[in-house]
This record gives structure tokens, C-alpha cells and sequence, in this order.
């Protein structure tokens, strides 16, 4: 898939998911980030289900376990956290681009990364919003 094209498809991706959560009032739910962090990071178990052997998929799913404590370290503390995790793992995409064992479609490390720096950067941008309870 041709880069650009991907990086739009993320950037409309994002831009879809923070309209849905404005227009529905979810942004005010303080779970909705969390969940979103955490439904992200079990992308990679899943590919390397597909894709991979049993080490794989344990790697890969302590990865998410590791999200997955950001989730809900982010949840008790604020989207300062939820945001700044989101973007840590668009970094770990790309670097996961540069692992021959990458189990992701060839695709997945643009169109992740721009996906999680566009609402990371709108978590990390409004973090008062959902931040208290």
C-alpha cells in the first residue's frame, strides 16, 4: 500500500474515532481511552497468532500486558499517561517495522503510528477533559 495513502487512511481513522467520541459524549467517560489503548496493543498477539510460533505470541502478548498496565495506570492517573502511552506505541510500531520476525501486515507500522500520534496528540492536548471522575 502506497505510504501516503496509508498515513491518510490513519489520519481519517483518528479523525473519525475523536469525532464518534465528541459527537456521542464517550470523550467524557474516563474508560473510553483506556479501552482504546488497550484494544490497540492486542493487534500484535493477534498477528503473530496468525503469522507466528508460540514465542511469538507470548512476546507479543506480554508487550500488550505492558500496554495494557499503561491502560490502567493512565485510567487511575489522567490522559496525560493514556496519551503519551497511545504514541509510545506508534513509536513501537515503526520499531517493530525494523524486526525481520514482524508479524503486522507491511501496512500496519505507518498506518498504527500515525493513527496513535493523531489521538495521542488529542489525549495529551486535552488532558483536563476525562481526567477526573
Amino acid at each position: 500500500m502506497n505510504t501516503i495513502l496509508t498515513i491518510a487512511i490513519g489520519v481519517l481513522a483518528s479523525a473519525s474515532t475523536i469525532a464518534a467520541l465528541r459527537l456521542t459524549g464517550m470523550d467524557q467517560d474516563r474508560a473510553s481511552a483506556p479501552i482504546i489503548l488497550a484494544a490497540i496493543a492486542v493487534f500484535y498477539p493477534v498477528f503473530a497468532a496468525q503469522n507466528g510460533t508460540v514465542g511469538d505470541v507470548l512476546l507479543h502478548g506480554g508487550v500488550a500486558g505492558a500496554f495494557v498496565a499503561v491502560a490502567i495506570v493512565g485510567h487511575r492517573v489522567g490522559l496525560v499517561i493514556l496519551g503519551a502511552g497511545l504514541i509510545v506505541h506508534g513509536l513501537f510500531d515503526v520499531g517493530m517495522s525494523l524486526v525481520p520476525a514482524n508479524p503486522a501486515p507491511p501496512f500496519w507500522p505507518v498506518f498504527c503510528l500515525t493513527f496513535d500520534v493523531v489521538l495521542g496528540g488529542w489525549w495529551l492536548l486535552t488532558p483536563d477533559r476525562t481526567a477526573k471522575g
